[in-house]
């Protein structure tokens, strides 16, 4: 990997994980946001609102070997998500001009498939536009799909890791689902999320054919009430158990069969390894 550039747009938490792994190993990163000022000073550091027009007209000429996008909404309506996603992927698009990379990785969700009464999911499971941010989501999805040059879809469920993050200050709160109905969560640690990208990486670069597509989850999907009474416990919570919901939940379970198949081993295969590290750190 020594001598070969990676522009990483979107450069947030995950980026920065994943960037300073390949800088390990002799790469160099081009880490892409709007406030570069927060980037580690081994990266190199690129200033841009990537959802405005020309905002990435630099990246033809810096000619990466490979471009990992992990972008996100510039708010959290409609217009929001279309300019985190659609209007960033056609800016990049133009971008390029005609240089085209090794390899693209582009950051997606798991809210993109269409599942939603708790059954299977895989990764080639149908998608469909249920809302305005899958919508936006796998718009953005087709314009990147269609650079022209090998490309992955890495489709996470639920990133967590951050010590005091929302799940756990809700279950601090007391705030604890119901056991019925059963709605099941999927999620996986940042630090896999950017280790999987490093490792597939690594693998283009060797000349290993990638899939297109990849459910990027830990290996057990579990009903919330399981996972928050578990941190509850762990925590030393006293929960009152919540009353039964009249609400039909929305929900999938995730399998991750490509990760495994790929050789990647998670260092979090399930939550209670995950959260464990995060309430007694």
């Amino acid at each position: 990997m020594k001598g070969k550039s990676v522009l990483i747009l979107g450069c947030g938490d995950i980026g920065i994980r994943l960037g300073l792994k390949l800088i390990e190993d002799g790469v160099r990163v081009i880490g892409v946001r709007r406030d570069p000022s927060k980037l580690p000073d081994s990266f190199e550091k690129l200033s841009a609102d990537f959802s405005e027009p020309g905002s990435l007209a630099a990246v033809e000429r810096l000619a990466p070997d490979y471009i990992v996008t992990t972008l996100t909404p510039s708010g959290r309506d409609e217009a929001g998500y279309q300019r985190g996603y659609v209007d960033a992927a056609d800016n990049l698009v133009r971008g390029l001009g005609a240089h085209r990379p090794q390899h693209l990785f582009v950051v997606s969700s798991s809210r993109v498939y269409a599942e939603r009464d708790g059954g299977w999911v895989t990764d080639d499971s149908p998608v469909a536009a249920s809302g305005y941010a899958a919508s936006a989501l796998l718009g953005s999805e087709e314009i990147l799909a269609s650079i022209g040059c090998p490309y992955s879809l890495l489709r996470c469920a639920g990133i967590y890791g951050a010590p005091g993050g929302r799940l756990l200050r809700k279950v601090a709160a007391g705030n604890v689902a119901p056991a019925e109905p059963v709605a099941y969560t999927n999620r996986v640690h940042r630090n896999d999320v950017a280790g999987f990208i490093h490792y597939l990486i690594e693998d283009s670069n060797s000349g290993a054919s990638l899939h297109r597509e990849y459910l990027v989850v830990d290996d057990v999907p579990s009903p919330r009430h399981e996972v928050e009474q578990w941190m509850a416990r762990k925590l030393g919570l006293s929960v009152i158990e919540q009353t039964k919901s009249d609400e039909r939940p929305v929900h999938k379970r995730c399998r991750n069969d490509r990760l495994k198949d790929s050789g990647y081993r998670l260092l979090y295969p399930n939550y209670k390894a995950g959260y464990a590290t995060l309430i007694n750190s």
